[in-house]
Order: C-alpha cells, then sequence, then structure tokens
C-alpha cells in the first residue's frame, strides 16, 4: 500500500536550520541563532568576516566575547580577525556535503496492525480481513546522499540535494529524491523577514511519484522581543501515482525560542492547518492544527537533539457518502532522538531514531512505526 509522505518538520527544521539570519539588526545572540552552540556561533562570525561583512562579524564577535565566555585562545582568534580588518573576498562561496547511512525500518509499509478491517455504518457494517500487502513489513536501509550550497549574495543562499533509499527487502518502496532551496533574509514591513522557497521531486520504487512546492517566511513579532515570531507556510503537492491526493497546505503560527544557557536551545512552534484538495480525495478538505517541540543540548563532545510533533486534522466532508457516514479525523505524533559525535573539524557521525503513530478514524490509515539509523557526514 502506497500512502503519501507527510512532511511534518517542514517548519521546525528550517527554523532550527535557518543559520544566524538578522544578525546585524538584532545583536543578542540568544535571540537570534536558533540553534546557539558556542562553536557555531564562532563559525559563523568567522564565515562573515572571510566575506567582508564587517557589521554582521563584529556583532557576533562581541557577543562571544561578552556572553559566552570563550578560551583564550578564541579570544585571541577573534582580536586577530578584527585586527586584520574582515576584507574578505568578492568569491562566491558555498561548501559540498556528503552523507551516507544504514539502518532498520520495522514498518517501512505503514501497514496497520491489525488482521481485520470494518467499514459501513453504525446501521451496517462489513468486517474484511486485511491483505498482506496492507500489514506492516519491515526492511534494513542505505541511503546515500549529497548537496551543494552555494552564497548567491550576502543575504541569498541556494541549496540542491540529492539522495536515495534503498530497502533490500520492499524494493518496491525505495525512494531517490531531489531538493532546491532558496533562502534569503530582507527587511520588509519595518522589520527583518527570514524566507524560503523549496521545490522538491521524489521517486518510488523507480516511478516519480509526487512534485512539491513550499513557500515559507518568519518574521519578529515585535522588534524588541524577537524570541515570538510569525511564521507562515504555503506548500503544494502533486501526486503523480494518486492524483486525488493531490493537495494545496497553508499553515500560519506562532514560534516561541527559548535560550536558558549556553549549548542549550529549545523552539516552540504551533501552526493552523488549512487544506484544500484539488481532486476528488475522500473526505475533501481539511482543518487541522500541529505543535512542534525542538530541543538540544550540548554535552561535549556530543551535540543532542530532540523532536517532537502532534498533527490533528478532521475533513470536512464524510469520508465516504453511503458506505463511511463519517468525517475521518487523523492524529499522528512523530519523535526523534539525535545524538551527533565529531570525529574530526568537517566529519560527524550521528545516532538517528525515530517514532511516528498515526491514530485514524479509519483503520486503513492508523499504524505505528519504529526506525533506528547511523549515518556518517562530511562537510567541504
Amino acid at each position: 500500500m502506497v500512502r503519501p509522505p507527510f512532511s511534518s518538520w517542514l517548519v521546525a527544521a528550517w527554523l532550527v536550520t535557518g543559520a544566524l539570519g538578522r544578525a546585524a539588526e538584532l545583536p543578542d545572540i540568544p535571540s537570534e541563532v536558533f540553534v546557539p552552540i558556542a562553536e557555531e556561533v564562532l563559525d559563523a562570525a568567522i564565515e562573515h568576516c572571510r566575506r567582508g561583512q564587517k557589521v554582521q562579524a563584529s556583532v557576533l564577535f562581541v557577543a562571544i566575547r561578552d556572553q559566552l565566555d570563550p578560551p583564550q585562545p578564541v579570544r585571541e582568534l577573534i582580536q586577530a580577525l578584527e585586527q586584520e580588518g574582515c576584507k574578505g573576498s568578492s568569491s562566491t562561496r558555498g561548501y559540498w556535503e556528503l552523507r551516507a547511512a544504514a539502518g532498520y525500518d520495522d514498518n517501512v509499509t505503514q501497514g496497520i496492525r491489525g488482521s481485520s478491517l470494518t467499514l459501513g455504518t453504525a446501521a451496517y457494517s462489513v468486517e474484511l480481513a486485511v491483505d498482506d500487502n496492507y500489514r506492516p513489513i519491515s526492511s534494513s536501509f542505505v541511503e546515500m546522499a549529497a548537496g551543494r550550497s552555494w552564497e548567491l549574495a550576502d543575504r541569498l543562499t541556494l541549496q540542491v540535494k540529492a539522495s536515495g533509499r534503498q530497502y533490500p527487502k520492499v524494493r518496491a518502496y525505495d525512494l531517490a529524491s531531489f531538493n532546491a532551496t532558496l533562502k534569503t533574509r530582507l527587511n520588509a514591513i519595518g522589520r527583518p523577514i527570514d524566507g524560503m522557497a523549496e521545490w522538491t521531486e521524489l521517486w518510488m520504487g523507480g516511478r516519480r511519484y509526487h512534485t512539491a512546492w513550499a513557500m515559507a517566511a518568519q518574521a519578529p513579532v515585535l522588534l524588541d522581543a524577537p524570541q515570538w515570531n510569525y511564521a507562515a507556510v504555503a506548500q503544494q503537492i502533486n501526486y503523480h501515482t494518486q492524483p486525488q491526493q493531490n493537495a494545496a497546505q497553508f499553515q500560519f503560527g506562532l514560534n516561541r525560542q527559548f535560550h536558558p544557557g549556553v549549548g542549550k536551545a529549545f523552539i516552540l512552534d504551533t501552526m493552523g492547518i488549512w487544506d484544500q484538495a484539488q481532486g476528488q480525495r475522500a473526505g475533501g478538505g481539511r482543518v487541522g492544527a500541529n505543535l512542534h517541540a525542538i530541543a538540544q543540548l550540548r554535552l561535549q563532545p556530543w551535540l543532542l537533539t530532540g523532536r517532537l510533533s502532534m498533527t490533528h486534522w478532521a475533513s470536512r466532508q464524510d469520508f465516504l457518502p453511503g458506505l463511511v457516514d463519517a468525517k475521518r479525523r487523523n492524529t499522528l505524533l512523530q519523535a526523534n532522538a539525535q545524538a551527533e559525535y565529531p570525529l574530526s573539524a568537517s566529519q560527524t557521525l550521528q545516532l538517528d531514531f525515530q517514532m511516528r503513530d498515526s491514530r485514524d478514524t479509519i483503520a486503513l490509515y492508523a499504524y505505528r512505526s519504529y526506525s533506528l539509523g547511523v549515518s556518517w557526514m562530511a562537510r567541504f
């Protein structure tokens, strides 16, 4: 059984990986660095300096000295860079990223646990035996990914990524994807705005599966309280093998960033969801909300990250009038735990655990899955 993929981490992942954003306008590090790990802040400051962005580099250098209490060698490095004047270079900068992973997924097909399925109304119902194709199928997997990032301008970044995941036991679910993301930082409506545009192509089992376009924006609610931000996302998804699933989705909400100390970060994000079906999807459009929580902790030399997402939505029409006279309701809980260990300045080892629990009024869409993986990543 092929199900539409669910990307509940879209906004949360973008918020975490949005790097600096508005560093020059808002100099306080805890307000500006989504993941305020001292090493990453220093790397960002050095990169600004190398590009000749003196204001951004100076803001971060001062904040590092005043708020992060760096060791003497770091202070000497900062002083040397400041004395050189951050002359920078006009050449286009960027980096390559490679990733190799392997792991195990206990429910690749998102199959249901029960052996039977009941359809019908309260007055008349039919119990059907579940075919093996709708039952969970487990498999190991291997994955390879490569990406490239370009700094096109002072506040404009382009990232492209290609990846492939193979399930030796369930080759019909092998995945391949291509993604291009454009990120920018600008000033509008009297405040700084972080923006993102994304295009994704996905192939499943060697067949083109779906195409997705997304746009997202984030802006502080108040300039003097940048921990609170508005966030909005618009997304269009076209399914090439299941066109009845085509939909446009809009999300709008707030996120709050907490920084209890050096090496600690917490983001809470809540969004309302409005989903407009563009094909003959059972149940039609959907309305709901989601909640994301992300926490990150640096325990030298480890970097620990935890993510929790809960999404609930309800269809606006009955699922199948005359057969299932009820609106479909779905609650999806996703949890993810990661532990990163630096192998060198440019290489990391990552352990990853994921859990998905889908509870649905239509038993065919209720499932639970777990996966565990280990990956190596290099950036140069």
